[in-house]
């Protein structure tokens, strides 16, 4: 299972952490005539059950919870900053997103951009919730993040309910360690090809602070791979019958 993570930025300079994740080829080949289907409600309904069902076993507060909304051009799911949402792709195949949820690949998904949510968190407590905004037109200036008064709510809000982050605090040398990592996060979002600069950054990428620690805890829900091939078996058949 290969999980590669980067920034990227969308049309309208919006920051995500970008996560691309892919299967087997097996898998990525079944059944051509619905690769390019838009995904059924349905099956959207049931991705968001399962949010909602993680949210709540991390134990995490309600008021914080990002909205889950579809959106095209994206690979998979991607946390965006600016619209404070968790984002999926729209045009996933019907065949691929049931397969995910019934896996338990997508609350694994899910699990590694929740961890991206809760960073940010750590980030905005540590400097302050009216601070951030100088943060993001100074340090954090390559995000091309414009904080909106939606944005600046949504600060404010994750201070109230979570509380500021003191150096006296057990959090506060891993919010600098986040923040910090989030200053150096490497931009791949222009590189197409292979290069050796571009090997360079992917390799900084990978050991990133903030895509280690939300791979790590992906780790802890990912499935097993019979457990997947057994439901890629299962639903194929369904689907061509």
């Amino acid at each position: 299972m290969k999980i590669n993570h980067t920034i990227k930025f969308g049309f309208n300079y919006n920051t995500h952490f970008y996560g691309k994740h892919t299967y087997a080829n097996l898998v990525e080949k079944l059944s051509t005539r619905d690769i390019y289907s838009d995904t059924k409600a349905e099956e959207f309904v049931e991705l968001r059950n399962i949010y909602n069902n993680l949210w709540k076993e991390i134990g995490l507060p309600e008021n914080l919870k990002p909205r889950i909304q579809y959106k095209a051009m994206l690979s998979n799911m991607a946390f965006s900053i600016q619209d404070y949402k968790i984002y999926v792709e729209k045009r996933l195949s019907p065949f691929k997103m049931n397969l995910r949820n019934k896996s338990g690949k997508n609350k694994s998904i899910l699990r590694h951009e929740i961890e991206h949510v809760k960073q940010i968190w750590d980030i905005v407590r540590l400097v302050g919730a009216d601070n951030m905004a100088e943060e993001l037109g100074t340090n954090l200036k390559w995000l091309n993040i414009e904080v909106s008064p939606s944005l600046l709510k949504n600060f404010q809000e994750i201070e109230k309910t979570l509380g500021k982050i003191l150096p006296s605090s057990k959090e506060y040398v891993k919010a600098q360690q986040y923040l910090k990592a989030l200053r150096n996060y490497p931009d791949t979002s222009q590189y197409y090809g292979i290069s050796i600069k571009e090997l360079r950054e992917h390799i900084k990428y990978k050991n990133n602070l903030l895509e280690k620690e939300a791979r790590n805890e992906a780790a802890k829900y990912k499935p097993k791979w019979t457990k997947t091939f057994k439901i890629v078996i299962k639903e194929f058949i369904k689907l061509i019958k």
